[in-house]
């Protein structure tokens, strides 16, 4: 009898192993996959353009320092198309359009910090930046397969990996952006909320770090959380140091704030978005709203994992913590879509991944994701 159970035992651990290891393979391949097809958009050469002048370029040769940096990592047709167009030939020709085009993008620190360091090690600028966010996504990547995928039946595992797919990781991983960074972040959450670590509390004022509407992230995080008792001061105080931190890094990296943003980005491109201003009306906003949800390149999945995940912990007590993660990705998504319109399905990776991921979990577990407490 004594033998047999053992024996099952055995069995049992040796099949956890296997699908461990099939999961860590499949996510490897998809990493090696996104690896061998880096893909080029103009962000990249802002992106050079803040790693050069951390690494002292003067702003007098920072223009053509940065051009010729891209022009030495791209073809031929591929340069012409970061340059071609009435606004990137400006920006390409013109020191003010140049700068200004710059300054939209300068307080993404963690991602400008970490590929410098790459860059201090010797490795071309341009080549810096793809590195820094292949290697944030892939260790976002696998981190949201130990925590959610690792110790799921193969049925689930092939659920989260088909989820994690369609939920805008690829383009993650293929572009040279902070939303590498975001999506790390938002896997070092599911982590946390999985653990019940008192360091989600730390984790939270770090995340502005990332990008910086992640500051709804830390938000939405701490109001998940700090209605239970014994958590409220630790969460107001976290929320008091995410906003101090997000002031901070807006103030240095002299950003022109959200309208400008906005305006530039949904309803009027200029190669002078910080001179031209940033008014615009209610009208002009639910327009570019309108827009985006047309151009939404994920809607159907958006829609389909939101309905999801609502219908699935809307029985399950808010104290359950699967509930309160789902329910502040849902949020996050909702807000962030409004204050940010776009269809590009990298900017919503991150939270649906993690609704995705506690769908799988709260299956198997039978809603006990992460029941112990915050303090432990």
């Amino acid at each position: 009898m004594h033998h047999k159970q053992t024996s099952t035992l055995h069995k049992t651990r040796t099949a956890h192993l296997l699908q461990r290891i099939s999961c860590v393979v499949i996510l490897a391949l998809i990493a090696v996959f996104t690896s061998l097809r880096p893909v080029n958009n103009w962000d990249s050469v802002a992106y050079t353009a803040c790693l050069l002048r951390l690494s002292g370029t003067p702003e007098t040769e920072l223009r053509g320092a940065t051009y010729e940096r891209i022009k030495e990592s791209v073809d031929g047709q591929t340069f012409y198309q970061l340059i071609a167009g009435p606004i990137r030939s400006t920006t390409y020709q013109d020191d003010q359009a140049f700068r200004e085009a710059i300054q939209l993008h300068q307080n993404r620190f963690a991602y400008i910090g970490f590929a410098s360091l790459l860059h201090q090690i010797g490795l071309h600028p341009v080549r810096s930046l793809y590195l820094a966010s292949w290697l944030m996504g892939v260790a976002g990547m696998m981190l949201l397969g130990v925590t959610f995928a690792s110790k799921v039946d193969a049925h689930m595992q092939f659920a989260f990996v088909l989820g994690l797919l369609f939920s805008g990781v690829i383009p993650v991983l293929h572009l040279a952006t902070p939303d590498a960074a975001a999506f790390l972040g938002w896997a070092l959450i599911a982590w946390f909320y999985s653990r019940r670590k008192s360091g989600l509390f730390l984790l939270a004022p770090l995340l502005p770090l990332l990008r910086p509407d992640m500051i709804l992230a830390s938000m939405l995080i701490l109001v998940s959380v700090g209605y239970r008792p014994g958590c409220r001061l630790n969460a107001g105080l976290s929320m008091l140091s995410s906003l101090g931190v997000f002031w901070v890094l807006q103030t240095l990296s002299g950003s022109p704030g959200w309208s400008v943003y906005f305006h530039h980005a949904f309803i009027h491109m200029t190669p002078y978005p910080v001179s031209h201003g940033d008014s615009f009306g209610w009208t002009e906003y639910l327009r570019a709203v309108a827009h985006g949800v047309l151009a939404l390149e994920i809607k159907l999945s958006i829609a389909l994992v939101i309905f999801l995940g609502v219908m699935r912990v809307s029985w399950v007590p808010l104290k359950n913590h699967a509930a309160g993660l789902v329910y502040a990705c849902v949020f996050y998504t909702c807000l962030h879509f409004l204050f940010f319109p776009t269809g590009e399905a990298r900017f919503y990776a991150g939270p649906l991944t993690l609704i995705i991921g506690c769908l799988v979990n709260h299956h198997v577990t039978n809603g006990t994701f992460g029941d112990s407490r915050l303090s432990d």
